[in-house]
């Protein structure tokens, strides 16, 4: 059957016309799956992420509790049996997990409060790996922070500097309370401050370390990062000899001092994490509940991820 160029025309037009509209419904539903799919899987990354945040946040918790528990019972230990040869050790089980808490006196920190300028720019270089020129300038900083004067050092800083740089802090002009103090110094970042936590202290009352008690990180700031050197150091802790070498490690920074003031590390690891749960105490003193020490300072509850070590070839 033929048609007229008209009618084929109108009957052409029409098909395209629902052609061109189913077109456009089709591709509009498309969009809109597209667009769900995209919501959909926005809510299942924030639900898994919130998720992940609760069970962090029950693990951290829950270290929390166990190492203050750990870390009370090793308390209790020390006063019983007080032992002064070295760092102390101890294990502990809680519910089939096994808690570690590694005791160190004061002494065997960096005092913010008594180290040298000079001890404090090698802790700044070796204990975190700032360059010579940055490790200079904050040990100044540091030192003008703590010092009643008004005048600062060379490289250091005090109110006109902090006013300068719009600092919301200002000099104390005073001993550090706590170590957290330290983020109050111009240019000591949250980041800086972590990494040098477990350096230092405010209770070692000397301006040396003792290095019969200082944890690995602090022996190495004392041998200018001479690894091996702190290597024969633990070595020769660890076999209880009594005569141990020292003379690799920088003599002007030394002291052999005494302390009640200790810092105790509960740590445990879940999967490839290591928790970790720090408080420092006085053993020397009641507090006014009763109890047997005075607790001054805990940190929060951190996780260090531990890279495996495999045998060679493996």
């Amino acid at each position: 059957m033929f048609c007229s160029d008209r009618s084929c025309s109108r009957r052409s037009l029409n098909i395209s016309f629902s052609f061109t509209s189913s077109g456009l419904a089709l591709i509009a539903v498309m969009w809109l799956v597209a667009a769900l799919s995209v919501l959909v899987t926005g809510i299942i990354a924030t639900a898994r992420a919130d998720l992940r945040t609760t069970q962090n946040f029950r693990l951290f918790a829950e270290h929390a509790a166990a190492g203050d528990a750990a870390i009370r019972l090793a308390a209790v230990a020390m006063l019983m049996a007080p032992t002064a040869s070295g760092p102390v050790k101890f294990q502990f089980a809680f519910e089939g997990r096994t808690l570690n808490v590694e005791v160190y006196p004061a002494s065997g920190f960096v005092d913010l409060n008594h180290a040298s300028t000079d001890l404090l720019r090698e802790t700044l270089a070796y204990g975190a790996e700032l360059s010579e020129n940055d490790a200079r300038i904050l040990a100044d900083r540091i030192v003008d922070w703590r010092d009643p004067d008004r005048s600062s050092l060379p490289d250091g800083a005090e109110r006109p500097e902090y006013e300068a740089a719009q600092s919301r802090f200002r000099p104390r002009d005073g001993p550090f309370e706590s170590v957290d103090d330290l983020v109050q110094v111009l240019g000591v970042s949250l980041d800086l401050h972590d990494k040098l936590r477990g350096l230092l202290t405010t209770r070692g009352e000397s301006p040396g370390v003792d290095p019969r008690y200082a944890p690995a990180p602090v022996l190495a700031v004392l041998a200018a990062g001479n690894i091996r050197a702190v290597d024969r150091v633990l070595a020769a802790r660890a076999r209880n000899d009594p005569l141990i070498d020292m003379t690799a490690l920088k003599q002007e920074y030394l002291a052999d001092a005494s302390t009640l003031h200790y810092r105790f590390e509960a740590w445990r690891q879940e999967g490839d994490l290591r928790l970790s749960r720090v408080r420092w105490l006085d053993l020397g003193r009641v507090s006014s509940t009763g109890i047997p020490w005075i607790e001054f300072d805990a940190e929060p509850v951190t996780a260090e991820r531990v890279v495996r070590e495999y045998p060679s070839g493996v």
